[in-house]
């Protein structure tokens, strides 16, 4: 299996065209997923147009790959291999798809987040984009009793500093620190186990486009549906079925940014994940899609290109 740790991230820290802001060379998801774009896009994979988003609600990853669910005509299939293989290149018989992926550098990283808000009324309740697929994923998690769960453990406890300010229209930067701490050492990172929540990460993942997801350490896998046939051609496997152990819900005191904070929720997955046998960090994986994708007769410009060089 190629190592993630192999690689040298220091050329994909600093400002570039892509996604338009500066990564910290301290913030290696970030970093993972640039490196990422940059070997796909150099390998015409990437749509035109497409670049990662500085959203974490947003597609990390757009690829343009072969469809190995298509099959082409049986007379075309019926051909002596090397006869197929000069073929291809003239009459291109296959097709191809756009594809999201989500990006994650460890198993162990969060799944969906959600934001936290606090009132007398109601305790503790989940709030966050508006979109539609986010808004499902509250919707399904307040339906497994998650909000409730998080009532029940922080029950008892005073009422949080951060809301009074928010609710006089204070930022969370200009806390005081005497409450941010209390906060901070009040609230203190909880969990709550549901292998229930598999289904809620499928649902909000594939709701965003993305019915696939690679990460750095165990590779590439399909959440609902492998609508490419990707474990036919190269036996990706479902990422529930990949999970040792199962998934939970962890909900705590965050820091966002320079002085500011907040509280958040996110599922996450425990007991580690098997290894895929693909993965989207491995050049000769990336060169095997180029190839494929090459063949499409749909492909893309910059693929076309590459098609006209090596045309026998």
């Amino acid at each position: 299996m190629y190592s993630y740790q192999d690689v040298d991230l220091s050329d994909y820290g600093d400002e570039d065209e892509v996604g338009q802001k500066v990564v910290s060379l301290t913030n290696k998801g970030l970093l993972f997923e640039r490196m990422i774009f940059h070997t796909c896009r150099e390998a015409g994979l990437v749509p035109m147009g497409f670049s990662p988003t500085s959203s974490i609600y947003g597609v990390d990853l757009k690829l343009f790959l072969r469809d190995y669910t298509y099959a082409p005509p049986q007379n075309y299939a019926n051909m002596p291999s090397l006869a197929r293989q000069t073929l291809d290149f003239i009459f291109t018989p296959f097709i191809g798809k756009e594809v999201g992926i989500e990006l994650k550098e460890k198993a162990s990283d969060d799944y969906g987040q959600s934001q936290l808000e606090w009132n007398k009324s109601s305790g503790w309740f989940f709030m966050g984009a508006q979109d539609s697929y986010s808004i499902e994923k509250r919707t399904m998690l307040k339906k497994a009793n998650a909000e409730a769960k998080i009532n029940e453990k922080w029950r008892g406890k005073p009422e949080p500093k951060l809301f009074g300010y928010l609710k006089r229209g204070i930022p969370s930067t200009r806390v005081s620190e005497q409450d941010r701490n209390f906060d901070k050492n009040i609230y203190k990172e909880d969990e709550y186990k549901n292998d229930g929540y598999i289904s809620i990460i499928e649902n909000y993942y594939s709701g965003k486009g993305c019915p696939y997801i690679n990460i750095a350490n165990r590779g590439l896998f399909y959440f609902k549906s492998d609508p490419l046939g990707l474990k036919m051609k190269f036996g990706i496997p479902s990422f529930r079925n990949s999970i040792k152990g199962g998934t939970r819900l962890r909900f705590r005191y965050k820091p966002s940014g320079e002085n500011s904070y907040g509280f958040n929720a996110a599922m996450k997955v425990y007991g580690g994940m098997r290894n895929s046998t693909v993965n989207l960090m491995d050049d000769q994986f990336i060169m095997d899609l180029q190839e494929d994708a090459i063949l499409c007769s749909n492909a893309p410009y910059p693929l076309q290109q590459l098609r006209k060089k090596y045309k026998p």
